[in-house]
């Protein structure tokens, strides 16, 4: 009776563990790897009453298995989460870089790498918009809802989950073009009109000395304007992510 009570237990955890090691916030390099155990143990405690048994051997290879689909399964959930928020700081570094915002670069505390200042203002804008809208809470049913459809030890990505999971990551890459795209339209646009002028009148300086200013300054601008929209155009990707995360444990 111990046994297989462990070895659910330790299935349980793995998911969630993998889950947390992969999805953002809880998968930085900054965050203390205590403080990701001190979320996985007590939700594991929370949901085993309610995960189903383990139906297979008791092997040693078996449960290699069965712990392996388990990582799987979780990383694959942490994953779907993980690049909705890289949409966000990947159209923000597009932006950046063309607005010539990417020269600055911001050493970022949590994932402990540099990036530019607009691509950390997203992964925070990000971050604030996930907790406030208790997507978070969000994840934590989809997990427990992964139990009732796979037991611990059984999830299996099929070919039905590999493909939802696919055209997942393309919609993430269009919307990622698509939330960028304006913008840095604009900014190759202002760009292009300073070189025309700049051609037709080579002997004024003065077109190299505001260029950059002007581009810089008009690019904040529009992006402060057009920021709302932006985040509505992401956070619509967020609905679609617990879709294919709710689709993989048990995906045929």
């Amino acid at each position: 009776m111990i046994v297989p009570l462990v070895v659910v237990a330790f299935l349980v955890f793995t998911r969630i563990a993998a889950l947390l090691a992969t999805m953002p916030l809880a998968s930085g390099l900054g965050v203390p790897m205590w403080s990701r155990l001190a979320v996985a143990v007590p939700l594991t405690a929370v949901l085993l009453p309610t995960a189903g048994d383990y139906t297979g051997d008791y092997t040693l290879s078996a449960l290699v298995a069965a712990v392996a689909r388990e990582i799987v399964v979780g990383s694959a959930m942490g994953f779907v989460v993980q690049a909705v928020f890289q949409v966000l700081a990947s159209a923000f570094e597009a932006i950046g870089s063309q607005a010539g915002l990417s020269v600055a670069a911001f050493f970022d505390p949590l994932l402990k790498t540099q990036s530019s200042v607009l691509a950390s203002l997203a992964t925070w804008l990000a971050t604030g918009a996930f907790l406030g809208a208790d997507m978070h809470l969000a994840c934590i049913r989809a997990v427990s809802d992964s139990f009732e459809r796979a037991p611990p030890g059984t999830p299996v990505l099929g070919p039905s989950a590999i493909t939802d999971l696919m055209i997942f990551c393309e919609a993430c890459f269009r919307s990622g073009v698509e939330l960028a795209g304006p913008l840095t339209i604009f900014t190759f646009l202002i760009h292009l009109g300073q070189s025309l002028l700049a051609r037709m009148a080579p002997n004024i300086q003065l077109f190299w000395a505001i260029g950059p200013v002007l581009s810089v300054g008009l690019g904040l601008l529009v992006l402060a304007a057009s920021l709302p929209a932006i985040l509505n155009g992401w956070f619509s990707l967020l609905p679609q992510a617990l879709e294919v995360m709710n689709a993989l444990p048990g995906g045929r």
